[in-house]
């Protein structure tokens, strides 16, 4: 039997087909996902807490040549070089006021590695037990280039739900944590 079709109703449809399609493209989350929530600009994102090391202020970075303008360098996290990314950059969101908060990440491709994030402000760990989340859409899925692995809503707010593998490529970090040991 299906649900009348109110207000909330029609909402509903309206967030699922924005964030996959159709609402049989969409699906509700069953399982609770524990996240660490954090802006990017006006963006608030999300990592998979299992998969976020800690949060500090930045630290100093070093900057190394020939790689993609995201990567703003190596910097040394407790005693291990550590590539660090400026996540604002390589979402998109305006970088006009240096970071405040510096998130290291684990990454396991191909051997397990850090990555440091930096991100304007980090807002604390939630559980993504509500709202809708679907297949990216074809345009959201080209745009995002995999660093994207979900989309959903959480306090009547969009979240992109980012996919913490990805968002250095193995063969861009793994020479800036070489050239820093050596």
């Amino acid at each position: 039997m299906r649900p009348p079709r109110g207000k909330v109703h029609a909402a509903h449809e309206r967030d699922r087909s924005f964030l996959g399609g159709t609402g049989h493209a969409a699906r509700t989350l069953v399982s609770p996902r524990p996240v660490v929530v954090f802006l990017c600009g006006v963006r608030r994102c999300a990592l998979r807490a299992e998969g976020v090391l800690e949060t500090m202020r930045p630290l100093p970075i070093d900057p190394v040549p020939g790689v993609p303008a995201f990567v703003r360098g190596v910097s040394i996290v407790r005693g291990e070089a550590t590539p660090v990314v400026d996540l604002r950059a390589l979402l998109g969101a305006p970088v006009e006021d240096p970071p405040t908060r510096l998130i290291v990440v684990r990454v396991a491709d191909p051997r397990p590695r850090r990555v440091g994030l930096l991100v304007d402000e980090v807002l604390g760990l939630r559980t993504l037990d509500e709202g809708v989340a679907g297949d990216l859409a074809p345009l959201l899925r080209d745009a995002a280039r995999d660093v994207v692995e979900d989309l959903a809503r959480l306090d009547g707010h969009l979240l992109l739900l980012l996919r913490a593998g990805a968002i250095v490529p193995s063969e861009v970090a793994m020479p800036l944590q070489s050239a820093e040991e050596e």
